[in-house]
C-alpha cells in the first residue's frame, strides 16, 4: 500500500500500520518477517503479533519488531489466505488485523502505515464524523506495480479503482490529497480507502479495478480475485492490500 506525496498532512496517515513481509519458502508454509513503521519511517516497538502458526513480539524499548537482527518471524500457509492480528503495549494504538495472500513464488513484501487512535479521531472530526471504539475500521489499499514485480517500491495508486464493503459503517473516505468522503482512488491521492465504524463480525470487501485490469490480494497479487471476506474487531484496523494488473 503506497501513501500519497508529502502534501498529505502527516496526521492523516500516522494511524495506519506499516508492515513489511519478507517470506522464505517452506514445504507448506512461508516464513514472513514483519516490520511495523510510522509515517516518519521509524520502526515501531511494543507490538505482539499473532499468526495461525505462532507469535512474535518486541518491547517498547526497541525501535522495531526485528529480534536479534533476524526479524519478527511468523509462519503462514503457502498459497492461502492469512490473517495476522496484533496489539501494542501502548494502549493509545488500536489493534491491527492484516489480511493477505502469500505464495512461495510471488512477491513477499507489503508496506503500509500505522498511527494512534487520536489521529483517526482527528481525521473523522474534519469529516463531521466521530470514532466509535466498539466498532472496527477497514482500510483497503489498491495499487498497481510499475514493473509487475509487486515489490513495495514499484507500487503506485490504482487510479480509477474503487472499493465497497457489505457491512454497515460510516461513509468511506480517501486522501485526495486531504481527507475527503469517497470510495474511488483519485489522481494525486493515496492508494487507500478507509471505512470507519464498521459493524463487528465479518464483512465482504469488493474491489472494482481500473478499466481493463483485474485485482488480487497482496502481497502475492494472484489467485484470490477481487472479493475477500475479512473479520472485523472492535477498536481494530483491518488492513487489506489489493494489487491490480
Amino acid at each position: 500500500m503506497r501513501c500519497a506525496s508529502s502534501s498529505i498532512p502527516s496526521v492523516s496517515v500516522l494511524w495506519i500500520c506499516c508492515i513489511t513481509l519478507l517470506a522464505l519458502s517452506g514445504a507448506s508454509t512461508i516464513e514472513m518477517k514483519l516490520n511495523i513503521e510510522g509515517m516518519n519511517g521509524q520502526l515501531q516497538g511494543g507490538w505482539t503479533l499473532h499468526g495461525a502458526n505462532g507469535n512474535c513480539s518486541t518491547s517498547l524499548s526497541t525501535t522495531s519488531v526485528r529480534e536479534t537482527g533476524t526479524g519478527c518471524l511468523l509462519q503462514v500457509d503457502d498459497n492461502a489466505l492469512f490473517s495476522v492480528t496484533g496489539s501494542n503495549e501502548d494502549k493509545n494504538f488500536q489493534g491491527v488485523n492484516i489480511v493477505g495472500y502469500a505464495t512461495d513464488s510471488g512477491a513477499k513484501d507489503l508496506t503500509t502505515f500505522f498511527g494512534k487512535r487520536k489521529d483517526l479521531e482527528m481525521i473523522l472530526r474534519t469529516l463531521d464524523m466521530h470514532y466509535e471504539p466498539k466498532k472496527g475500521v477497514c482500510v483497503i489499499g489498491i495499487d498497481t506495480s510499475s514493473d509487475g514485480s509487486n515489490e513495495p517500491n514499484t507500487l503506485v495508486a490504482a487510479v480509477g479503482a474503487s472499493a465497497i464493503i457489505d457491512a454497515d459503517s460510516s461513509p468511506g473516505f480517501i486522501y485526495a490529497p486531504k481527507p475527503t468522503i469517497g470510495q474511488n482512488i483519485e489522481e494525486g491521492g493515496s492508494s487507500f480507502i478507509t471505512f470507519p465504524n464498521v459493524d463487528v463480525g465479518s464483512t465482504e470487501i469488493h474491489v472494482s479495478p481500473p478499466p481493463g485490469m483485474t485485482c488480487d490480494l497482496g502481497p502475492a497479487g494472484t489467485s484470490t480475485g477481487e472479493t475477500v471476506k475479512v473479520d472485523v474487531f472492535a477498536d481494530t484496523v483491518s488492513v487489506v492490500s489489493m494489487i491490480c494488473h
